[in-house]
């Protein structure tokens, strides 16, 4: 999920054992938050959806409107292959949404 913070919007990748979460943002240097208008979580994880990619979107961690991310939690049993096939659906949807 690393290879996920060289990409544009994606501000942040963070987690815990399995849980992590990719933040977007307008700008990487300075951490500015998309729009609210954007509706960018929402929309990146329909995108992943269509994909077979279950995240979810969560708004609001800046300000309590802006600051989109969206959260992933595979289960115990998820292989190494599996994990890297997630960053792979993550940043195809990424690309597609720039």
């Amino acid at each position: 999920m690393e290879g996920l913070r060289e990409l544009p919007r994606v501000g942040d990748v963070r987690g815990k054992g399995l849980l992590a979460a990719i933040e977007f943002v307008a700008d990487r240097e300075t951490k500015e938050p998309l729009p609210r208008a954007e509706r960018f979580a929402e929309r990146f994880a329909e995108r992943a959806f269509e994909r077979g990619l279950v995240v979810w979107p969560s708004v609001g961690h800046v300000d309590g409107t802006r600051g989109d991310l969206v959260m992933l939690a595979p289960p115990l049993t998820v292989s190494e292959e599996e994990i890297a096939t997630i960053a792979r659906l993550c940043r195809a949807v990424l690309e597609e949404l720039a």
